[in-house]
């Protein structure tokens, strides 16, 4: 069976080791990437040292990828189509978020559980557009709930 250019054995156990590229050994935080591959038969890091090696080509890639951001100056402005996106994005969190809420109720995680059945959301609108239409109807004719006067809302 042929070996692995980065495989190499410590007494018994096998390891992996990979010099660092040129173009970014100067960058790069470590002299090298050394680390056992915790096994003992050959066969078995002959497998895992070719797995090993494409997850640290990857590192490197990595690493060159931050260093063209880092070389470039700042932007001091957006384009235009990159706030649309984030916007975009931005937008179907929101909506998201809000169906996740629908789904799982109108509570406070922290908080106590509500009674069941939870309502759902169409019952909490027509709840909210009942009691406001109660509310507005006494208010147009100078009754005003005594809760409403202490908290504050109302002058």
């Amino acid at each position: 069976m042929t070996g692995h250019p980065r495989l190499y054995r410590r007494g018994a156990t096998y390891y992996h080791r990979a010099a660092i590229p040129k173009d970014i050994k100067d960058t790069y935080p470590k002299t090298e990437e050394t680390f056992s591959l915790d096994t003992k038969d050959r066969a078995e890091a002959v497998r895992l040292v070719r797995v090993e090696a494409v997850k640290v080509d990857r590192k490197f890639e990595e690493h060159r990828r931050s260093l063209v951001g880092r070389n470039r100056p700042p932007l001091k402005e957006l384009p235009e189509n990159q706030i649309k996106e984030v916007g975009e994005v931005y937008y179907a969190y929101l909506l998201e978020e809000d169906e996740e809420t629908r789904f799982e109720g109108f509570f406070e995680p922290d908080g106590p559980l509500p009674p069941t059945p939870v309502k759902t959301f169409e019952e909490f609108v027509e709840d909210n557009e009942a009691f406001d239409g109660g509310n507005r109807y006494a208010n147009a004719r100078g009754k005003i709930d005594p809760f409403y006067l202490g908290s504050g809302l109302i002058n």
